[in-house]
């Protein structure tokens, strides 16, 4: 119940999805869903992949803001011995990593929340550079454009104030 509430408050995010967005936004629901409950919601998966985080990294970035997220969500093809859907541990060591490093854990979790540029939220949270030069990800990269809901200003601002009141409320 927990994550669905989260995933909801996440719901807003980009409208057109690239891998990075799709995997941050069912991962930061799962860490926001940790930090509300106490738990992690899928120990296995996260038994699996922390001792194997470097390769997982390395191959989430060559295409992480393309189409193909076979692999990572969702099912589909994986390499052998890999559980489903470990883009989920991905996008939570994203949103993980920034929370950690910022200071004020409440506007951490308000950014968490709202984001609409997750690739200024992996820049600032220092996940990538964990596993070497950012350039050595970026690169080849394009970056791609955050679309947003077609509403008003009023009804984004409405949405971000109740995301920032989820936050305060996990507190």
């Amino acid at each position: 119940m927990i994550y669905r509430v989260a995933f909801r408050v996440r719901s807003y995010c980009a409208r057109r999805r690239v891998p990075l967005q799709q995997v941050y936004r069912e991962g930061s629901a799962y860490f926001v869903a940790e930090l509300i409950s106490g738990r992690h919601i899928s120990d296995l998966v996260h038994e699996w992949a922390l001792p194997r985080e470097r390769e997982i990294w390395q191959r989430f970035a060559k295409f992480r803001t393309g189409s193909n997220r076979a692999g990572f969500l969702y099912g589909g093809e994986r390499p052998e011995g890999w559980p489903t859907d470990v883009g989920y541990f991905v996008g939570y060591r994203i949103a993980e990593a920034y929370y950690k490093q910022t200071n004020d854990k409440r506007q951490a979790l308000a950014d968490i929340l709202t984001t609409t540029d997750v690739e200024v939220l992996l820049d600032q949270s220092g996940y990538a550079e964990r596993f070497g030069s950012a350039a050595d990800y970026s690169a080849d990269v394009q970056r791609p454009v955050a679309y947003g809901f077609s509403r008003s200003a009023s009804h984004a601002a409405k949405r971000s104030s109740r995301a920032r009141s989820w936050a305060v409320a996990a507190r």
